[in-house]
């Protein structure tokens, strides 16, 4: 048992911040293994094995019948910020001929992360004269949710046909990192230099609680934001 933990001792290394396997553990690290050579190899389960344990949240496992690797996820409820009352006649342009191209919506938020994001446009004017019934064109915008010190926590570009009826314009926005109770600003940029005009619907009425829309007293854009929720169970973690 002496030479046992003699061996053993060569190769961790103890410190108050936490174990090093290999070499010093870096200081927010409960385990480090430090090497250029080898690598962790997970517990190798079949699927049966696999979900016959008695799981807790954050368990990884390599599933061999499934080939990939699982962890085990507690139950998740979905949450959404919401303004998606009675819109205005009117909106706020993202014509980047005139004006400067973006708008942003400042909001509190209700969970750690947001999965997607959903506002309200319509085409105000398509080549000189206005939109007629029917008439389509392509927006291409950023979306962007950044904290109170302008920091960047999650970005995404997508390609939208709006219309001249309100059309909602959904976008998959993986963002984390937020705090619960605090304020962000969700912001919307166009992209293309079109000759078409934009527009995102807002309501002056029941504006959402805790947020604000850019240059407009008591209204917010019509938007959601929300993050889905799921049941208890195990999730593939690399496809």
């Amino acid at each position: 048992m002496a030479l046992l933990l003699a061996v053993v001792g060569n190769f961790l290394t103890a410190h108050a911040q936490g174990v090093g396997i290999g070499g010093t553990p870096n200081a927010y690290a409960a385990l480090d293994i430090i090497s250029t050579t080898k690598g962790l190899l997970l517990p190798r389960q079949t699927n049966a094995q696999m979900l016959a344990l008695s799981p807790v949240a954050g368990l990884l496992v390599y599933n061999t019948d499934l080939a990939g690797f699982y962890g085990y996820q507690a139950v998740k409820a979905a949450s959404s910020i919401s303004q998606t009352a009675a819109s205005s006649t009117s909106g706020v342009s993202l014509n980047q001929l005139q004006y400067s191209g973006s708008v942003s919506q400042t909001f509190t938020a209700v969970a750690t992360g947001v999965d997607y994001v959903t506002v309200y446009a319509f085409l105000t004017g398509f080549g000189i004269g206005s939109a007629s019934s029917g008439s389509v064109a392509l927006l291409q915008a950023t979306f962007t949710i950044k904290n109170a010190v302008g920091t960047v926590l999650g970005s995404a570009n997508g390609s939208f046909p709006v219309s001249t009826d309100s059309t909602p314009i959904t976008l998959n926005f993986p963002s984390y990192g937020l705090v619960v109770g605090q304020t962000y600003t969700l912001t919307v940029t166009r992209q293309d230099n079109g000759t078409a005009g934009f527009a995102l619907y807002y309501s002056p009425a029941n504006p959402y609680s805790g947020g604000a829309l850019s240059g407009y007293t008591g209204a917010d854009l019509k938007f959601q934001l929300g993050s889905n929720g799921h049941t208890a169970g195990w999730a593939l973690l690399v496809n």
